[in-house]
């Protein structure tokens, strides 16, 4: 299998060539591609498979984790104490002066729905509900009765095992194998990479059976121990500091973080 890896040209094209040339290819399975060349989107891959391909949910939610971004433009993040993902407040609080202390005292049921927070988990449910519809199948019905039971993300990209479960079960039924996967059959690589705690406030608003550490993991291999909030925001801030308040508000995100109200 050729799998075209980000940032390396080389790699695209010879995927590029593979896909539109067909060789060798009975199907095609594909989460929705933006059109990154002309010879590759969603669209130009439709077109050429026809009822070969099959486009799949992409599932991506933040109804868990409404704090949790990404920070810089892609291809240019700036790094957190966990790899990539960041705290916005962490962040607002750090471009608006605000000490470590301050800003700890910020993680709260008041700012969380100040912020909209508790609203992120049903207006995220209807972005993945409309990118459903764009797909061969849906996903969204299943992954919000699962949610309302079990863990279903361990960040707002990194499904659990039992998401993929449902995936993949889901794809073999499009396939014309319909076949119910168990979710222990499916090993958890993404919980070797960061983990974001499912704050204490979120779950109990939204009467969730489960809850999660309170400590932010960095990815495993690092050799790194989880941080509790202080300890993340200490190091976040030690980070912030080395790149400085002028650069950072020049990264995208940075002035509607820094004009949140946190009073």
């Amino acid at each position: 299998m050729d799998i075209a890896q980000p940032g390396d040209p080389a790699s695209l094209r010879k995927t590029i060539d593979r896909l539109t040339h067909q060789t060798g290819i009975d199907i095609i399975l594909s989460q929705r591609i933006a059109e990154i060349t002309s010879q590759l989107s969603s669209k130009t891959l439709a077109a050429l498979y026809a009822e070969s391909y099959i486009q799949i949910p992409n599932v991506y939610f933040s109804g868990l984790h409404p704090d949790l971004t990404y920070f810089g433009s892609f291809g240019n993040r700036i790094s957190s104490p966990v790899g990539a993902y960041h705290s916005k407040l962490c962040l607002a609080a750090f471009l608006k002066g605000l000490c470590v202390g301050d800003c700890v005292r910020l993680f709260s049921e008041k700012i969380y729905k100040q912020l909209g927070y508790f609203a992120t988990f049903q207006t995220s449910l209807e972005e993945l509900r409309r990118r459903d519809t764009e797909n061969h199948f849906t996903i969204t019905s299943e992954f919000r009765d699962l949610t309302a039971r079990e863990l279903t993300m361990l960040s707002i990209n990194h499904p659990t095992p039992i998401v993929f479960s449902v995936l993949a079960s889901k794809i073999l039924s499009q396939l014309g194998k319909p076949e119910s996967i168990p979710s222990h059959l499916f090993a958890s690589y993404l919980a070797d990479t960061a983990i974001w705690p499912l704050y204490p406030e979120i779950a109990e608003y939204h009467c969730l059976p489960y809850r999660t550490p309170y400590l932010f993991y960095p990815e495993s291999q690092t050799g790194a121990r989880p941080l509790n909030l202080e300890e993340f925001v200490g190091k976040a801030y030690a980070i912030y500091h080395e790149h400085g308040r002028e650069e950072l508000l020049q990264m995208p995100l940075a002035k509607r973080l820094s004009s949140l109200d946190l009073d």
